[in-house]
């Protein structure tokens, strides 16, 4: 099932201590030439912020991943939310499930949509670059 970022942020949520799955792919608008956030299917325990570090914006918890041998790494701990946040705003948050396989299956999506990005971004660049040839070509 995917989880409300809102209901795993503040300090009394049902999810605190909990394994969960987290993912994400997205670029900035603007450019593809690196991902905004690229976190593929990851296992994570929800903890407090009390626990880890990092500071953590815009939430009263953390996300720690697991490594192979399934312990937490609490040096690795990240946030809810991507770095778009500013005061007010939080930023864009992670795609959250309680499940490997529904994560796996958003991720993906999130990649397919990747790829339709970057090919429209790429056709806009070619359209681009041929209206600047003709006009070049136009003064020889």
């Amino acid at each position: 099932m995917k989880i409300n970022a809102n209901d795993i942020r503040t300090s009394n949520s049902p999810y605190l201590n909990k394994d969960l799955w987290v993912c994400d792919l997205r670029f900035n608008n603007n450019s593809i030439e690196k991902p905004i956030r690229k976190v593929p299917p990851t296992k994570i325990n929800l903890v407090s912020n009390d626990k880890v570090s990092k500071r953590i914006y815009y939430s009263d918890n953390a996300l720690v991943p697991y490594n192979k041998k399934e312990e937490l790494v609490f040096s690795k701990a990240f946030g809810i939310y991507d770095n778009t946040g500013f005061r007010s705003f939080t930023g864009v948050p992670l795609e959250i499930f309680d499940s490997e396989e529904e994560c796996k299956n958003q991720y993906k999506k999130l990649i397919k949509l990747a790829i339709q990005f970057i090919n429209k971004k790429k056709e806009e660049f070619v359209n681009s670059a041929d209206i600047q040839i003709k006009n070049l070509e136009s003064e020889l």
